[in-house]
């Protein structure tokens, strides 16, 4: 399977299914990468992945181009959600307080960057974009991020 397939049939099933279903794909010395936060390994990712989803129930990645060159795969996105679950903050971002569900459409830019070793994930990052990712979405739900 090429290192694209690995990525499209990921995020289709981490879509679909939630992060705890997507296992298969992902290596068990993953790397994860996020602006502003220390590196993390898969459990961080996941951890990640289960906030962002019980917050936004109806998250979709909404792929918007993907560009492979070798094992690394490109994939900007436009992602979107419903806010209808409590945002777990303080699972992501030590200091931050935990919201309620506010019933907020939330939309962003994002860049992942996945790295791929044999057949599984063993690489995500996440770049900053310009009026997107994390911050974009927790500035729609009127939060700001600890400076």
């Amino acid at each position: 399977m090429s290192a694209e397939q690995i990525v499209r049939d990921f995020l289709s099933d981490y879509e679909t299914y939630g992060v705890d279903e997507v296992d298969p794909y992902m290596a068990d010395n993953l790397i994860f990468r996020q602006p502003g936060l220390p590196d993390g390994g898969k459990e961080d990712f996941k951890g990640v992945g289960r906030v962002i989803k019980m917050a936004l129930p109806d998250w979709k990645w909404n792929v918007q181009s993907i560009a492979t060159n070798g094992n690394q795969v490109t994939v900007l996105m436009h992602w979107t959600g419903t806010h209808t679950g409590t945002f777990l903050l303080s699972r992501m971002i030590a200091g931050m307080p935990d919201m309620p569900a506010s019933g907020k459409k939330v939309s962003a830019p994002d860049k992942f960057v996945f790295g791929i070793t044999g057949d599984k994930i063993s690489l995500v990052e996440i770049h900053e974009v310009a009026n997107g990712g994390l911050s974009a979405m927790l500035a729609q739900l009127g939060i700001a991020l600890p400076q």
